[in-house]
């Protein structure tokens, strides 16, 4: 026969097993994940701007194709967010990087793609 402690270790291996058999995805809700998920990509984004912003400082060719290469990595980061305003300021500033470089083609491209998400998160300027 059982004693009491086996009893309560049969009983604990049971609920151990029934626990384990519930899905683990219904813990947390999907919505929740995704949100988590965008809030993440669109704060790394802001801090990848911010080091653009502050090689813009430098002021140095060289400096400005870094600015290129950050202000690239945060607009892939606002579009996994879904930041249109943050998609919106990075590719102005691509714009005016490249026309500060001469390349006025290619930031007219960028200025262009600026243009409609800035209108649909309202900034007129």
């Amino acid at each position: 026969m059982f004693d009491r402690t086996q009893w309560v270790l049969a009983g604990m291996s049971i609920a151990l097993s029934l626990q384990l058999s519930q899905p683990v995805a219904a813990a947390v809700p999907v919505g929740k994940v995704v949100q988590t998920a965008q809030t993440n990509s669109s704060q790394a984004a802001q801090k990848v701007f911010e080091e653009a912003e502050k090689l813009y400082e430098q002021g140095t060719a060289e400096a400005k194709k870094g600015v290129i290469v950050k202000l690239e990595e945060a607009l892939k980061l606002y579009r996994q967010a879904g930041d249109n305003r943050g998609q919106a300021l990075s590719l102005l500033g691509l714009g005016n990087v490249y026309s500060e470089l001469g390349e006025k083609q290619k930031a007219l491209e960028y200025y262009s793609q600026s243009l409609p998400l800035s209108r649909a998160v309202g900034d007129r300027a």
